[in-house]
């Protein structure tokens, strides 16, 4: 009994380890039901690769007379018959590139996807990161606040001090506590959250605060992207489909036989009295309904001309988020630099307003007032660093690489 205790607790204790980031990403590509499903469908489409480029099914046929027609060597009782249709040169090829490309497209999509679900996994933690950092501060500050209210109470049992002055403190304390309260439930929130995508029912994470915020992608090149890479595959499918819709329009042929079966005569013995009939045959098919062919490969045209409107909108729209996502970056970098020399000048003002306070040479005024502009500075800049890798993820997914 004790030994299936423990290997319940070392079972617990390994599904409560915290995680980093990087076992997040993990385990959501792994369990999350949209990547599976676009893997699957990735996996048909290789399938569909393997059962294209062959020839049409041959013909089979067989004909019974019901009234046999009579003929100089008996009459005719059945007709069995084969044909196959051959394709132009190059016909079987484009349809088996059209069905690589189609394959290529599903995996740009699956990959597309892929990113997307990391991008929005890494902005999830680095939020819930954030919150946890706040409340982390604000403890700091409460027990700030806890040590100049214990310098008041000091004073009032020295008939120096104001019950005012504790009081207020008091009220800011509660204020924060308050804060606190809600920045948990806002981390409990990201934490679930990031529980359902990464297929965990109980999540603990471990924040990485050695994390360089800075860290950031320096080559803004975007041929890669897998919404580029979706539209080169339909373009190469519109051009392999542009060969199969002009050679629909030519003759196809085809080669055949057939075997009639012919019964002997009963009333006569001519020379090869009922033997059965081979014909060899030729077919060809003629294709004099040109319009059709015509709407066809105009419907091509206009295709390919859209497709390369889209590849050209993508690289407009990545080219756009890149400006927005640098424009972020760079913001966040000067809010950054602004709000650690404001904290730090504020962390002093705080220290001299202190000793100033147990002196009896300033006011509880002066100390919460600086206390509020230090909890602003130290959240702000706390902001700014995760605007800062939120916008380095958004980087990643735009330019489909790795910080």
């Amino acid at each position: 009994m004790k030994t299936k205790i423990i290997i319940v607790l070392v079972c617990l204790a390994s599904i409560l380890q915290a995680q980093k980031l990087d076992s997040l990403l993990k385990w959501s590509a792994e369990s999350h039901p949209s990547l599976k499903a676009a893997f699957i469908d990735y996996k048909a489409a290789l399938e569909k690769v393997h059962g294209t480029g062959f020839l049409p099914e041959p013909k089979f046929s067989f004909g019974y007379f019901i009234s046999s027609p009579e003929t100089r060597l008996g009459p005719q009782i059945g007709n069995i018959g084969i044909q196959q249709m051959f394709p132009w040169k190059g016909t079987l090829t484009a349809q088996k590139n059209i069905a690589i490309a189609s394959s290529k497209m599903k995996f740009e999509r699956f990959n597309l996807l892929r990113i997307q679900l990391f991008q929005e996994v890494k902005q999830l933690f680095y939020e819930a990161e954030n919150k946890q950092i706040n409340i982390q501060l604000i403890n700091e500050n409460i027990k700030l606040l806890e040590q100049v209210k214990s310098i008041g109470l000091s004073k009032i049992e020295s008939g120096i001090g104001s019950t005012t002055d504790v009081l207020r403190l008091n009220l800011k304390i509660e204020e924060m506590k308050t804060k606190i309260s809600t920045a948990k439930i806002h981390l409990e929130g990201k934490i679930e959250q990031l529980a359902l995508i990464s297929g965990r029912l109980v999540l603990k994470l471990e924040f990485e605060g050695d994390l360089d915020p800075n860290n950031q992608i320096e080559n803004n090149s975007i041929v890669n992207h897998p919404m580029i890479a979706m539209s080169k595959e339909k373009l190469a499918m519109n051009e392999a489909q542009k060969r199969i819709i002009a050679q629909k329009a030519l003759p196809k042929f085809g080669i055949g036989l057939n075997y009639t079966l012919v019964n002997k005569r009963t009333d006569m013995n001519p020379t090869d009295n009922g033997r059965d009939v081979f014909m060899p045959k030729i077919t060809m098919s003629l294709p004099i309904y040109r319009k059709k062919y015509r709407a066809l490969s105009k419907m091509n045209n206009l295709e390919n001309e859209s497709i390369q409107e889209e590849i050209k909108g993508v690289k407009l729209n990545l080219n756009l988020n890149l400006i927005m996502i640098n424009t972020k970056i760079n913001s966040a970098k000067e809010r950054m630099i602004l709000y650690q020399k404001q904290i730090q000048t504020s962390q002093s003002i705080l220290a001299v307003l202190q000793s100033d306070y147990e002196n009896g040479a300033s006011s509880i005024e002066s100390i919460l007032n600086t206390l509020i502009q230090l909890i602003y500075y130290q959240i702000e800049t706390e902001k700014a660093i995760t605007d800062l890798r939120i916008a380095n993820s958004q980087l990643s997914f735009s330019l489909n690489k790795e910080l």
